[in-house]
């Protein structure tokens, strides 16, 4: 979702990218909630897609997409600045998956 080093892993709980710059969309979908602080989770962005998989954003510093809007692949959702750490998450049917089997 963002071109950077892991710098934090969860197992199954989600990883941490320090990057900085766009954060895009894993996969095209539609953007589902959208929160400011939630659960420790600072400006939060769920997509969901089609086959089933969510994908969770947090702790970014700007939000591009607002919810309801459909997202291509790749598409710009989020902006970090310089050093910050996108936390990542990936689900399906509900379950937490080790992000880090999808990344490149």
């Amino acid at each position: 979702p963002a071109r950077g080093a892991v710098v934090e892993r969860r197992g199954t709980g989600g990883v941490g990218i320090r990057a900085t710059g766009d954060v895009g969309a894993v996969k095209s979908g539609v953007v589902r909630v959208l929160v400011s602080d939630w659960a420790g989770r600072r400006n939060l962005i769920i997509i969901r897609h089609a086959d089933g998989f969510l994908s969770e954003y947090s702790d970014v510093d700007e939000i591009l997409v607002p919810a309801g809007k459909a997202v291509r692949q790749g598409q710009a959702i989020a902006r970090l600045k310089a050093g910050g750490i996108l936390q990542f998450r990936l689900y399906r049917e509900k379950q937490a998956l080790d992000p880090t089997l999808y990344l490149p």
